[in-house]
């Protein structure tokens, strides 16, 4: 009876007249239904919900959720089913195997359709873009603009939309259930690896991919500490001497990717966890972060001889990569006899990131993670070439490309990546890579390990919301789509917003140095202070605040106006001005709290290396590095006015000098070195962290480049800080990063306490 009612309707309605308009409801009463049959899987139902729910916001009407039609004129149907995918055979075969969406109008009958439940959701969320003015801007629902009109009528009713990529989401490690649903509302249909068993339900109530379940998980999953440590240490990383227990690292170390006996083991554990985490359509089987402290027991760091004669050296680029998939390969193969139509999915990323020297099994998915970009630049530009090239290589040996991004890492400066975003995601499709993911900060949260704060989507909301558009069609054009934006939620205000972000993007493309996915923002903001761009944006704000916003819009920009003004850059930046002022005009009542300044001293150097970032401890000199490779130490008459002076000469990572110094919270300091370099391409700098009696605090790190020439050849960093709450020390670092060739010196290190 349900079907032939169905079909009637289906008649009828095709033969009807089409209308310009589509009633859904008048003087808030309503005038149109939404008819879902019971057959219709869960998410259509929620897309039924949610249609009723932001047409009832809009207008103050209900419309009814009917699974068979009643009495209202107007009828909107939505359905992956295939009568209603019979009536459009030519949208239908478009449709296939995406979450796109059609609509479409006869006379009085509105239908939003996909071939996907998904599909029909991404189809109503749009049906109300393009036919109101809401925007899902940020999570947290009370963040949804839109205006109250007690008569609304559709008038875009007949389109067909396909998404580019056929994966897309945002990972917010992991996501609560208001960011959840603003990447839903807004066509996003990936959900972080990082959920729980218990969260596929709400994955699968609204259509979205069921991905593999955890990250960086060879030791945190199978091969982990409470089930193999005790019993088989030789499984875990051997370093310096010793086997590396998990739990005493910073980050998991890595399994001996070499040990056989291990890699049986791993199969075990294979079969006792796949079956548990069932609806995945991929398994992770990622290797742990880090390629600090890979293996160093002699067969890991044994030649690798190929079946064709070619021999893989430690020292070459792809030889820790040929390690780890000649461990994954078999595997790979195991699974694909037990489980033929699951995949593994495993990084190319860290020391990954280059292909290895021998085939990848077909059943293994790559998510490529091009960390190393510089977000300033497009990936097929020169300045990426590093990434650029890893990924050709990775195409070389497989199509099975899952990208894995970092766009959303912005501090509370914004980051505006969003034009070179559309660029890369148009570079992926050309390429044929369908899915992509990025990393996002959690909003209105912290995120230490970056130097975000609270108002980082107040800075980057706009970028965010422009990216994800993006995910569905990277061919649009990111000025109109940052207007829509703008206008939507600020209304006669847009036009002194813009201005106002452009003033931020201007001090942000003004330097030359990178942008890496945990760039910390402090040059962009030094280089918008100097250049007055604090005025200049306040008063943008201000004539935005005289405009006549909405309640939300005009909340929304005293947000924005709060982080600029809270803004721990911009607030020192106030505070140091005046203290700088009185430094300069009266120097000698300073005393320089670093001792041994000069490096005349050569003992205090050879301090015992620190590998494990703990801090020294002690208020003297000491050195870091990761490797022993690489050579540093004082050096005689090298310095300025030839004195002496200290070195770092080609480490294969970070290294740097270290000097540790007690400080109180809300105290200031004024921080310096010298330095010189052999090389105009090494990099040198100046960094500041913070330490308490529980290690490293991770917030309002800053970083000093040294951009002050002087006649000698010496450049000079400097500096203005202020201790952050919850610290006790300060930890002062002047080093250089990996790759650093040539010798770097440093002199005349300065930290001043100013009053």
């Amino acid at each position: 009876m349900k079907k032939t009612i169905l079909s009637l309707f289906l008649i009828l309605c095709g033969g009807c007249q089409l209308f310009a308009d589509f009633q859904v409801a008048k003087d808030g009463i309503p005038f149109a239904e939404i008819i879902v049959p019971a057959e219709e899987p869960e998410p259509v139902k929620n897309a039924a919900e949610e249609l009723q729910l932001w047409t009832e916001k809009i207008t103050g009407a209900k419309l009814p959720v009917l699974r068979n039609p009643g009495k209202l004129p107007n009828k909107i149907y939505l359905s992956c089913s295939r009568r209603i995918l019979g009536q459009y055979p030519e949208e239908a075969a478009k449709l296939n195997g995406n979450d796109g969406y059609a609509v479409r109008q006869k006379g009085n009958c509105l239908y939003v359709f996909g071939s996907k439940a998904k599909g029909v959701l991404n189809g109503v969320y749009r049906l109300l873009f393009r036919n109101t003015d809401i925007i899902w801007a940020r999570p947290n629902t009370e963040w949804t603009f839109y205006s109250r009109i007690p008569s609304l009528a559709f008038t875009e009713t007949d389109y067909i939309d396909i998404p580019a990529f056929l994966v897309r989401g945002w990972q917010f490690n992991p996501p609560s259930e208001e960011e959840f649903m603003w990447a839903t509302r807004n066509a996003c249909n990936w959900t972080d690896w990082s959920i729980s068993p218990g969260q596929v339900k709400r994955c699968q109530a609204w259509g979205h991919v069921l991905e593999a379940f955890g990250g960086h998980n060879v030791v945190g999953t199978y091969i982990t500490e409470s089930g193999y440590w005790k019993t088989h240490p030789e499984y875990f990383a051997y370093y310096e001497g010793k086997r590396l227990q998990p739990s005493t690292r910073i980050a998991r170390s890595h399994l001996c990717y070499t040990n056989r006996n291990m890699i049986r083991d791993f199969i075990k554990e294979v079969d006792r966890i796949f079956p548990s985490r069932s609806g995945a359509i991929c398994y992770g089987i990622r290797q742990e972060d880090g390629q600090l402290e890979l293996c160093r027991c002699p067969e890991c760091l044994a030649d690798i001889i190929l079946p064709g004669g070619r021999v893989v050296k430690k020292e070459d680029a792809d030889f820790r990569s040929t390690q780890f998939f000649q461990f994954l390969n078999p595997i790979a193969e195991h699974v694909r006899k037990k489980w033929p139509d699951r995949l593994i999915q495993t990084y190319g990323y860290g020391f990954t990131e280059p292909p290895p020297a021998v085939p990848v099994m077909d059943n293994i998915e790559i998510q490529y993670c091009p960390i190393f970009k510089d977000v300033k630049h497009p990936l097929n530009s020169e300045k990426n070439s590093r990434s650029r090239d890893s990924l050709s290589g990775w195409l070389k040996k497989t199509n099975k490309i899952f990208v894995y991004e970092y766009y959303g890492l912005s501090g509370e400066y914004p980051r505006p990546c969003d034009v070179n975003t559309l660029e890369d995601m148009r570079y992926y499709l050309s390429k044929g890579i369908t899915r992509i993911h990025s990393e996002i900060a959690k909003g209105d949260e912290k995120r230490k390990n970056i130097g975000a704060g609270k108002n980082i989507w107040d800075a980057n909301g706009m970028y965010y919301w422009v990216m994800t558009q993006a995910l569905w069609n990277p061919y649009q054009d990111v000025g109109t789509l940052r207007n829509e934006y703008l206008k939507r939620v600020y209304g006669p205000a847009a036009d002194d917003m813009r201005r106002y972000f452009k003033e931020m993007e201007a001090a942000w493309n003004a330097t030359d140095e990178p942008v890496l996915w945990n760039t910390d923002t402090q040059k962009s903001w030094n280089t918008f202070l100097k250049r007055g761009g604090l005025a200049r944006c306040r008063q943008f704000l201000k004539q935005a605040e005289m405009k006549s916003l909405s309640p939300l819009g005009r909340k929304m920009l005293k947000r924005v106006a709060a982080g600029l003004n809270e803004n721990p850059h911009v607030r020192l930046y106030e505070i140091s001005e005046k203290l700088l002022s009185d430094y300069k005009a009266n120097p000698k009542r300073y005393k320089n709290l670093a001792v041994n300044s000069g490096f005349e001293k050569r003992s205090d150097v050879y301090r015992k290396n620190h590998l494990d970032w703990t801090g020294s401890g002690v208020q003297n000199w000491g050195f870091w590095r990761a490797f022993k490779e690489g050579a540093y130490g004082p050096v005689e008459f090298e310095g300025r006015k030839e004195s002496d002076c200290v070195y770092i000469h080609a480490p294969t990572t970070n290294a740097c000098y270290l000097y540790d110094l007690p400080v109180k919270s809300g105290e200031v300091y004024l921080v310096s070195i010298y330095g010189r370099q052999e090389n105009a391409d090494d990099k040198m700098s100046l960094g500041i962290g913070w330490q308490n009696s529980g290690g490293w605090v991770y917030q309002n790190f800053f970083t000093f480049a040294f951009d002050q020439p002087q006649p000698d050849d010496w450049m000079l960093a400097e500096g203005v800080v202020v201790v952050p709450e919850n610290v006790t020390k300060l930890v002062f670092m002047a080093g250089v990063p990996k790759g650093n060739k040539a010798k770097v010196f440093f002199d005349d290190a300065a930290i001043y306490k100013l009053k």
